[in-house]
C-alpha cells in the first residue's frame, strides 16, 4: 500500500473533522449498527486526513497535493542516519573503464587508502591476511590497526556473510596501551 500524499490540506482537514465526529459519535452512542457503521466511515477518513494518503486516489491515480505540500512532508521526515554521524554523498563520478579492471582495484585493498581518508595503510601478506591501519577519531590520536584474513571476493557475488567461520580466523591487534601524562 501506497503512503504517498495525494489529498491536499484542505480536504486533510475535511477528512480529519468528519472522521474525528464520526468515530466520537459512534463511541459515544456504544450500540447498535449505526455504532459501528458510524466508527467504519470515521476511522478511514481520520486515516486519510491524518496521513495525507487516500486510497481510492491511488486506485484513480489521482492527487490533489500540491508540489509545495509534498515537499513539506518530505522536508519534515527524520533522517535516516542522526546528525553528525553518517557521510553525506555529494558528487558522482563516472569511471570510463571496464568492470573487470574496476573490481581488480577495487579488491586491492592497498588501494583503498587512496580513497578512504579514514584510512592510514592497508598491506597485504603472503598467507591471506592483511595488516590495517586506520587514524583514529581526533580524541585518542593513536592510530587502530587490525589484521583481517580475507574470504574470496569474485565480481558480482555478494560479499560473506558475518557469521562466515573465516571470521573467527581473523586477529586483531589491541590498541597500544595509553600512556599516563608525566608530572613536574
Amino acid at each position: 500500500m501506497s503512503t504517498k500524499i495525494n489529498v491536499n490540506n484542505a480536504e486533510r482537514l475535511s477528512s480529519v473533522l468528519l472522521g474525528s465526529a464520526l468515530v466520537s459519535f459512534g463511541v459515544v452512542r456504544r450500540s447498535g449498527p449505526l455504532s459501528l457503521a458510524s466508527i467504519a466511515g470515521g476511522a478511514p477518513l481520520l486515516w486519510r486526513g491524518l496521513t495525507g494518503n487516500c486510497p481510492v486516489y491511488n486506485a484513480l491515480d489521482i492527487n490533489s497535493a500540491s508540489p509545495e505540500e509534498i515537499n513539506a512532508k518530505i522536508n519534515a521526515q527524520p533522517a535516516g542516519v542522526p546528525a553528525g554521524k553518517g557521510i553525506k554523498v555529494a558528487q558522482q563520478v563516472t569511471i570510463n573503464k571496464p568492470p573487470a579492471e574496476v573490481f581488480r582495484f577495487w579488491s586491492n585493498f592497498e588501494n583503498l587508502p587512496r580513497f578512504m581518508d579514514h584510512l592510514e595503510s592497508v598491506k597485504m601478506h603472503q598467507n591471506g591476511c592483511s595488516h590495517w591501519v586506520a587514524k583514529a577519531p581526533r580524541s585518542s590520536g593513536t592510530p587502530r590497526s587490525s589484521t583481517p584474513r580475507s574470504t574470496s571476493l569474485s565480481p558480482g557475488a555478494p560479499s560473506p556473510a558475518p557469521a562466515c567461520p573465516t571470521r573467527a580466523r581473523c586477529a586483531s591487534s589491541p590498541p597500544p596501551p595509553a600512556r599516563a601524562p608525566r608530572s613536574r
